[in-house]
């Protein structure tokens, strides 16, 4: 497994994003990013959290400890999930459009926007989304 400098890196040239730009999001310099990719500093738990929360995995993946990168209430949101639904469907094809870059709105919500939030604001969100999708096709 890779370790923590490692996964560090690729996550933020995924994101196409430079040290500073990281360190900016986080609270830290890039000069700090750059030493915990390098293997020279750990971050402290709550910078870790931090991190974790930007870019949408798992503590233990930063860590090396899995390569699971799908944190475990998303696994168990899919789980609770048909995939044959037409909300679904509709959620995947919008995960695509942000994905790509594109600027889907749905029901009033910029969807790129909730690439930012931490995972838990991300799922209400999304649970609040599909609420009020599924209000508006009650019959009347």
């Amino acid at each position: 497994m890779k370790d923590f400098g490692q996964r560090l890196r690729e996550l933020r040239e995924g994101k196409k994003i430079t040290q500073a730009e990281l360190g900016n999001k986080i609270g830290v310099s890039g000069a700090t990013i750059n030493r915990y990719e390098k293997g020279f500093r750990q971050p402290d738990p709550e910078t870790l959290s931090k991190l974790a929360d930007f870019f949408d995995v798992t503590v233990d993946f930063l860590l090396g400890r899995t390569d699971d990168i799908i944190p475990e209430d998303i696994k168990k949101a899919m789980k609770e999930v048909d995939p044959n639904d037409p909300d679904w469907k509709k959620a995947v094809e919008i995960y695509k459009d942000v994905q790509e870059g594109k600027n889907p709105v749905y029901h009033g919500i910029d969807m790129r926007r909730l690439l930012d939030l931490p995972m838990e604001e991300k799922i209400k969100i999304i649970r609040r989304l599909l609420d009020t999708m599924a209000d508006s096709q009650q019959p009347k």
